[in-house]
């Protein structure tokens, strides 16, 4: 017997796929962590890139650039995060420090090989952007990240 297979072992069965319960704290931690890169992440001006917020910085920040992000951020969930369906972004609040984001989706189940088995829970979350770190970070970075 060869020496390498001496120390090995064979599992009597395949190891179980891992697969979170829709809802489950580390579903939900699994795609906060997959929007937060998504949403950190900028469109660069290759055509065939499509992941990331378009570039708003030419933009006066006003109440139609928070339209417009809604509406970026909206199609990038649709497009890059498969388990939230029914994606809807709007702008709930535009206060004089900050804007708030609401975000309503259906939190999808699917198997590993990504087919969906039509589980739906209805999921909401903010966005709270700062006004005055916005500000800065345009002026003094020429970039801002959510």
């Amino acid at each position: 017997m060869p020496l390498l297979n001496k120390f090995v072992t064979f599992p009597s069965k395949p190891a179980p796929v891992e697969r979170h319960v829709v809802g489950s704290q580390a579903h939900l931690a699994d795609i906060v962590g997959n929007l937060k890169v998504l949403l950190q992440s900028r469109r660069t001006l290759d055509i065939t890139q499509n992941i990331g917020l378009s570039d708003f910085n030419d933009l006066s920040i006003d109440e139609s650039l928070m339209h417009r992000l809604c509406s970026d951020i909206q199609s990038q969930i649709c497009l890059h995060e498969s388990r939230l369906t029914d994606v809807e972004v709007e702008l709930a609040e535009n206060g004089t420090a900050r804007w708030l984001l609401a975000v309503n989706a259906k939190l999808t189940e699917s198997d590993p090989l990504n087919e969906k088995l039509g589980t739906n829970k209805s999921v909401s979350f903010t966005l709270d952007i700062s006004k005055p770190a916005y500000r800065a970070a345009k002026r003094d970075i020429n970039g801002v990240f959510l």
